[in-house]
């Protein structure tokens, strides 16, 4: 994420909702990529709130690959979604891409 502070609130309360009602184990790490609007701050708070929350930064602009990066060596579960903080993808459509896995698949990409 990179000055996301206004979307923050509402992405935290739709996964979690979202993977609660599918009853999944998750965590949740946003990677802050230097923001200067405390989008940081937002997430340290959420994190104080529920632990699955694991808000991850960088000091300096890293872009979207290396967030990924940041925030794949810090996963600890066996499958990983990435999704923008902006909300234009839904965290409601994290359990379609885990179907796939209870068929074997290995990577499940969207469109």
């Amino acid at each position: 994420m990179h000055n996301e502070a206004e979307s923050l609130a509402e992405l935290i309360d739709r996964v979690r909702s979202t993977l609660d009602s599918a009853c999944m184990t998750w965590e949740l790490l946003p990677v802050d990529d230097a923001s200067t609007d405390g989008s940081f701050a937002v997430m340290q708070i959420a994190a104080a709130a529920d632990r699955r929350v694991r808000p991850l930064s960088h000091a300096v602009r890293k872009g979207q690959t290396g967030c990924f990066a940041t925030g794949f060596r810090a996963a600890r579960g066996d499958i990983v979604v990435t999704m923008d903080a902006d909300l234009q993808l839904y965290p409601e459509d994290i359990p379609l891409l885990l179907e796939p896995f209870a068929s074997g698949a290995e990577v499940v990409n969207a469109v």
